[in-house]
């Protein structure tokens, strides 16, 4: 089975500007229920933290502290 790929997702930071050392949230607006979404660093595609399950809504994916300048994606799976 193919599932479609989830759509209308907004990704936006919680903070526009983020100190060494500090954290911030990455969000994301519209959220579908039924797909996970994990926050990965860009480089290796590492897992941050704990998947987090869609809403439908409002979710955020913390980013823990940061020590250097990072690119972030988000993995989304259907859980359905």
């Amino acid at each position: 089975t193919v599932n479609p790929l989830p759509t209308g997702l907004a990704v936006t930071t919680a903070a526009s500007a983020v100190c060494y050392g500090t954290s911030t949230n990455i969000q994301i607006a519209g959220s579908q229920a039924g797909v996970t979404y994990q926050l990965r660093n860009d480089a290796g595609d590492i897992a941050i933290g704990s998947p987090v399950a869609g809403t439908g809504g409002l979710i955020n994916l913390p980013t823990g502290n940061l020590t250097a300048s990072t690119t972030f994606n988000v993995l989304a799976i259907t859980t359905a």
